[in-house]
């Protein structure tokens, strides 16, 4: 099974959610993928200060948009491959959520960007994020057909997990003057802190 990401909506949510059950299968795969995004997500945090500092405005949004498009970029790819393979059809209706909700995320992206003139910049972030989506898709081509689901949803736990500790330091970095962007990334913080708790329920769901 995989390993994986949480932020902190998922802290608070997470235990009250567990104890609705006592028939849960997958308690141990569940803080695997938190603790592997809480891993991934935090190593990338220290990332932040360093990416944004000393930053014009335009090209922290710009770089913040890099960021969340390779965020939302990753996850639309996993998904449309679980898509395209038979499955059980919570896992299939998380995965076009997700694919809904981070097309959507795309779309106020770029439509930011083309209000400033701007378009987006790569940083080590977005490359470390893109590099991992690729081996994300790489691993779910790779499964065994009796294992995609679950690791599919474990996968989502922990790179939802990370894109929360991310995003939420990418918006603490951003000026003030900012208020668009800033707006935007919180909008982006709550649906990935609604697709970590939905796939959490689903894992627990699962058989």
């Amino acid at each position: 099974m995989l390993k994986h990401i949480v932020f902190s909506l998922a802290i608070v949510a997470g235990p009250a959610l567990a104890a609705c059950g006592d028939d849960n299968h997958h308690e141990e795969e569940e803080a695997s993928a938190l603790d592997q995004g809480n891993t991934r997500g935090q190593a990338l945090q220290t990332q932040v200060d360093q990416v944004f500092a000393g930053c014009s405005e335009s090209d922290a949004i710009a770089q913040a948009a890099g960021i969340v498009i390779a965020i939302n970029n990753g996850e639309i790819a996993e998904a449309n491959f679980v898509l395209s393979k038979p499955g059980i059809p919570r896992v299939q209706a998380l995965a076009t959520q997700f694919v809904t909700d981070h097309q959507a995320s795309n779309a106020a992206v770029l439509s930011l960007l083309q209000a400033r003139s701007l378009a987006p910049l790569d940083t080590p972030i977005s490359q470390t994020l893109h590099d991992e989506a690729q081996a994300g898709v790489a691993q779910l081509e790779a499964d065994l057909p009796r294992n995609l689901d679950i690791d599919y949803v474990e996968m989502q736990i922990a790179m939802h997990q990370e894109a929360s500790l991310i995003v939420s330091a990418v918006r603490d970095a951003m000026p003030a003057s900012a208020s668009d962007m800033r707006g935007l990334l919180s909008d982006t913080l709550t649906t990935i802190n609604d697709h970590l708790v939905h796939a959490q329920i689903v894992l627990r769901d699962l058989p």
